[in-house]
């Protein structure tokens, strides 16, 4: 299968890695041929910490994983270390890897999108109305009085 669409709304991506252009070995930029041989632009990587959003009543989830995004061109200005983006059209390939024998040595998923787009920094989100404990809404009462 290829191009496997990816839900990405449960999570934050923050850009660790400033998008590049992808070179080849002798640092030349790589430019790959559609099917008519026709040069298309550079295509850019870009590496993202991608984390779960927190979810109300549950504890904030602490573990993130650092992805590599394949991008088809420049995404453009403002994608700064430390940057909140959106993946637009996120999907996922599949690859495998074999030794000389024909067995799988190594297998694996790589991340592509259409582009980025800015997002806003994430906010910690409030348990809904009535979930505190009796300890919390207490307090509450004795700052009303």
């Amino acid at each position: 299968m290829r191009d496997i669409p990816v839900v990405t709304s449960g999570y934050t991506f923050m850009v660790t890695g400033e998008p590049e252009g992808k070179t080849n070995p002798d640092g030349s930029p790589y430019r790959p041929k559609d099917r008519n041989d026709v040069e298309l632009d550079q295509p850019f990587v870009v590496m993202l910490l991608a984390k779960p959003k927190p979810v109300p009543g549950q504890p904030r989830r602490k573990d993130g994983e650092e992805i590599k995004v394949n991008l088809p061109c420049d995404p453009g200005e403002g994608f700064d270390l430390g940057t909140f983006v959106e993946l637009i059209n996120p999907v996922i390939n599949t690859f495998e890897m074999r030794d000389d024998d024909g067995r799988i040595s190594n297998a694996g998923i790589w991340w592509k999108a259409d582009g980025l787009k800015p997002a806003a920094r994430p906010v910690a989100t409030k348990p809904p109305a009535g979930s505190g404990s009796a300890a919390s809404a207490a307090d509450k009462a004795s700052k009303a009085a």
